[in-house]
């Protein structure tokens, strides 16, 4: 049986916190990726990134590693979008960001 604290407020809009800092991290690159990635250009391959993480973090870490980042499509983007219109813009984009499963198939498969 598990008891309930009582003194706890309902919300936790009823806590008192106090700010006391921010913690930030990175998790860099590799230091061999941006020569593999013109390496791969070089040799005449198209590199793609595909990632969930936000658009503004995979358009950071794909600037590092030599990729196009002009434009970035994320997965609500390619939800709304025919096969034909994905496989367009799939020959003018490198990066994917917030990417499921399901779309990361259909961006292979375009």
């Amino acid at each position: 049986m598990c008891r309930r604290n009582t003194n706890l407020p309902e919300s936790p809009r009823g806590l008192n916190f106090e700010y006391v800092g921010l913690i930030g991290f990175a998790d860099p690159i590799r230091a061999n990726v941006p020569a593999a990635v013109a390496e791969c250009r070089a040799a005449g391959i198209r590199v793609l990134m595909i990632t969930g993480d936000y658009p503004a973090t995979a358009r950071a870490i794909g600037l590092q590693a030599g990729l196009d980042s002009t434009e970035v499509l994320t997965g609500d983007d390619i939800e709304t979008m025919s096969e034909d219109i994905l496989a367009i813009r799939v020959k003018s984009t490198s990066i994917f960001a917030r990417i499921r499963p399901n779309q990361k198939l259909r961006i292979v498969q375009s």
